[in-house]
């Protein structure tokens, strides 16, 4: 093999695939990154056999050929060259690196003993604007959970009925919700996306250019995403997802509208007299006002109050809630809009945050039950 390609190029393609590989790669030749030539162009691969990432490269293609190389030191060395451009030559199963000012050898590992990384032709498919994907990911993954104790809460729901794309997480604590209306036909699918290539995803999708649309192919057990040049393929969580729309509620006692910097402030404040073991703030909403109080021993106490609009539908216009501080900074942030709407119904009741300007996505906090 032997080809050359710009430094900016080779080194965007490398951040693509490198995450891939994961921290504990299981065999050697899952360190490294599958570099491989085809009509002109380079491919590279890279998987820990959970998830696979390929994309490629415009490059001139002098001699076809394919060889793996590790990943840590052939990105740390395309990353910290100075040079415009960067050919690379393999000399056996060692790749030779040159530029103008630099020159490396890096020993490498047969192409042919290098896992196959599926592309999935056949299964359900349909495609959607890469803006909402990317919102449904981003605003969904907070409320995933962060460890495999119950394994359908690991990862992000995606369910396809009545011409919408559902995207849902919970970690039973909280939910986030997605939904966004399809333009086609899609047979119904129900399946699981493991959080780290939701991860993934938010991530490559940062990187990819010129992208309008995300194409999803599923089957009974993977998943792939085409964002133009670059495919993700994962296996899906193979588990039941609950029924959570069972605890999202319909009627409230308080809407609040305040502005998300201004609660973020406030919460960012009440969460340093707070302990990690109970990390938690009284939301009070008055007849016109919003507090927001924590105490802890250790710390001391706080009270901050901030301007909000405060639409009282029941005869009760006083409520006193305690969150988990950092719950409702994720659903704050998540909600991502210049205003935010809490909806009250009591303190055992869930809380839902909204966008006003984003009615697609919703976000259920359960409030903390405390003594006295």
């Amino acid at each position: 093999m032997e080809l050359s390609a710009t430094q900016k190029k080779l080194s965007r393609g490398l951040a693509i695939v490198s995450r891939a590989i994961g921290n504990a790669a299981t065999l050697p030749i899952l360190a490294n990154i599958l570099f491989e030539t085809e009509k002109g162009r380079l491919r590279l691969s890279a998987t820990d056999l959970e998830i696979g990432v390929t994309t490629w490269v415009g490059c001139k293609v002098e001699t076809d050929g394919a060889v793996t190389i590790p990943a840590r030191t052939v990105v740390d060395f395309v990353n910290s060259i100075t040079d415009e451009t960067l050919s690379f030559k393999t000399d056996g199963e060692a790749v030779q690196l040159v530029s103008a000012s630099f020159e490396a050898k890096i020993p490498g590992l047969a192409a042919t003993d290098y896992p196959t990384i599926p592309t999935l032709e056949s299964g359900s498919t349909l495609s959607v604007p890469i803006e909402h994907f990317s919102r449904s990911l981003k605003g969904c993954i907070a409320a995933a959970a962060v460890d495999d104790a119950r394994p359908a809460l690991a990862g992000v729901a995606l369910q396809i009925y009545n011409g919408q794309i559902f995207f849902a997480a919970t970690d039973s604590f909280r939910l986030a919700e997605y939904v966004t209306p399809l333009k086609e036909e899609t047979a119904e699918v129900s399946c699981i996306i493991p959080s780290r290539a939701v991860n993934e995803l938010n991530r490559i999708i940062g990187q990819v250019e010129d992208v309008s649309q995300v194409t999803i192919v599923v089957t009974n057990n993977q998943i792939s995403f085409t964002m133009g040049e670059t495919q993700l393929v994962t296996r899906l969580i193979e588990a039941s997802y609950p029924d959570y729309r069972k605890v999202i509620p319909t009627n409230f006692q308080s809407e609040v509208v305040v502005e998300s910097t201004d609660i973020l402030s406030a919460l960012r404040v009440a969460s340093i007299f707070t302990t990690a073991q109970a990390n938690n703030v009284h939301l009070v909403v008055d007849e016109q006002t919003v507090q927001l109080k924590s105490v802890a021993s250790s710390y001391g106490q706080q009270q901050s109050s901030i301007s909000a609009e405060v639409m009282h539908h029941g005869d009760e216009k006083k409520l006193d809630v305690v969150f988990n501080a950092r719950y409702l900074q994720d659903a704050v942030n998540a909600a991502a809009g210049k205003k935010v709407i809490l909806k009250l119904s009591g303190v055992v009741t869930p809380a839902v945050i909204t966008n006003p300007d984003l009615p697609e996505y919703r976000h259920i906090v359960m409030p903390i039950r405390v003594q006295g």
